[in-house]
């Protein structure tokens, strides 16, 4: 109100695009189109490999990767976050057994999650699934993004709640600076 603006033709891209982006990974989360891909982790002493970590990818269509920077704050804006994490968590408990079940003795499993989810509280459930699955002490936590001291307290009693369950131990770190 009490104003104006000269119409850019740029503006209106981004919010038709930004739409179909939010319609799209809703769908994508939804039919599990967003994926667990594992980089494996190297113990540099010996040159083996002794965990995994989880990167979300996904491909949009054939040959177009959105970056995880664009569908992760995507994510967290729409309220989606949770269930993305909630299937991440999936697939990497889904990936420890294929390893296990191929004769492959994995140390740990690194899941990176957003501040926001400790918020909600529904990854706990996740994780002390995956410890009475029988991966207790597998665990490192990385929480990325914006996390303050109210979130340092929760992912604390993540791990101790974890615990009490039967994980074992647990690493929590806050991703580039924060740890």
């Amino acid at each position: 109100r009490g104003r104006w603006q000269l119409f850019q033709a740029s503006t209106r891209d981004f919010v038709v695009r930004r739409m179909k982006l939010e319609q799209q990974l809703r769908d994508a989360v939804q039919l599990d189109a967003v994926q667990a891909c594992f980089q494996p982790v190297v113990r540099t002493s010996d040159w083996e490999v002794c965990g995994i970590e989880t990167l979300a990818r996904w491909e949009v269509e054939p040959g177009v990767w959105v970056p995880p920077t664009e569908f992760i704050d995507l994510a967290e804006e729409i309220g989606l976050i949770d269930e993305l994490g909630i299937r991440m968590v999936d697939q990497a408990l889904g990936a420890l057994d294929a390893l296990e079940d191929a004769g492959l003795d994995v140390c740990h499993v690194s899941v990176y999650g957003s501040a926001l989810q400790l918020q909600s509280g529904h990854i706990f459930g996740q994780l002390a699934g995956g410890v009475e699955g029988g991966w207790a002490g597998l665990w490192c936590l990385v929480w990325s993004g914006g996390v303050g001291g109210d979130a340092r307290r929760r992912s604390g009693r993540l791990v101790l709640r974890l615990g009490e369950v039967g994980g074992g131990r647990g690493v929590v770190g806050f991703g580039p600076g924060e740890s």
